[in-house]
């Protein structure tokens, strides 16, 4: 396998993962801004 393609698919794979993360960061955040203001 060509060594660029690799790294194409490093670079989607950790967009990906900093996408998910991102998304746990705000569910998290809502769910405990949720939790403060009760």
């Amino acid at each position: 396998m060509p060594r660029f393609i690799t790294y194409i698919i490093q670079q989607k794979n950790m967009k990906i993962t900093e996408h998910i993360a991102k998304a746990k960061g705000q569910t998290q955040r809502r769910f405990l801004g949720s939790e403060l203001s009760r």
